[in-house]
């Protein structure tokens, strides 16, 4: 073997002078082709607040971006996901219809939309922001609710993705992602959560992130960046 072809084998090249894998070659095809090679933390940490201002302004301004999203939410939620029991007994199976049903008209924490309403806005804001918040508002008896508890929905924004600090306890805030010293995400840490229109609700209440996640140790997606590619 010549010192030219062992050369090449050894950069990854077959026998003909051809890259191993077609991408990875040279030709006139990829030769102005030099992508970087971020982390996928990073590539968040330097975009995401462009691309997700860049989404919602498309959203906002551009109607093919628009009707992208109705349609998208169209055909993920539609009229609303709904449960079924599955008890054998059927007086129980239609006390917990009834009682669901009861509860997705009192839901929305807003008092503005049912629970199934509150799914569509969910799945629009992650399809433009990357993700969101349902914050669980826990309420009081005397509220006179079928089920004291009620759901808010907070857009991104509400964790900043500048936020990274270390906390005195030795946990650590990347990205408003807390996270413990195992490297264990355990929730978010983002500005003060607005109250709601109801009164007496001092409780800080636990969150839930809709998201969808796209890589391996993925602190904080982006928004879909197939509204900003059009």
């Amino acid at each position: 073997m010549s010192l030219f072809a062992r050369l090449g084998a050894a950069l990854g090249f077959g026998a003909n002078g051809a890259a191993a894998y077609e991408v990875a070659g040279s030709g006139r095809r990829t030769l102005a082709w030099a992508p970087g090679n971020p982390g996928v933390n990073a590539a968040i940490f330097a975009s995401g607040a462009a691309l997700r201002a860049r989404s919602r302004d498309l959203v906002r301004r551009n109607p093919w971006a628009a009707n992208a999203v109705e349609a998208f939410v169209a055909n993920c939620i539609g009229t609303g996901v709904k449960p079924q029991s599955m008890a054998t007994d059927p007086a129980f199976r239609e006390a917990a219809h009834a009682l669901w049903w009861d509860w997705s008209d009192e839901a929305d924490a807003a008092g503005v939309t049912d629970l199934y309403g509150l799914q569509a806005l969910a799945c629009r804001a992650m399809l433009e922001g990357g993700e969101c918040f349902v914050r669980l508002r826990a309420r009081r008896p005397e509220d006179g609710l079928t089920v004291p508890l009620q759901l808010q929905v907070l857009e991104a924004e509400h964790v900043p993705l500048s936020m990274n600090t270390a906390l005195a306890n030795g946990n650590t805030v990347r990205a408003g992602s807390r996270a413990t010293g195992c490297a264990t995400p355990t929730s978010s840490a983002g500005r003060p959560l607005p109250s709601s229109r109801r009164k007496r609700y001092e409780e800080p209440g636990l969150s839930l992130s809709v998201r969808d996640q796209r890589g391996a140790g993925h602190l904080r997606p982006l928004a879909d960046k197939r509204l900003v590619d059009r």
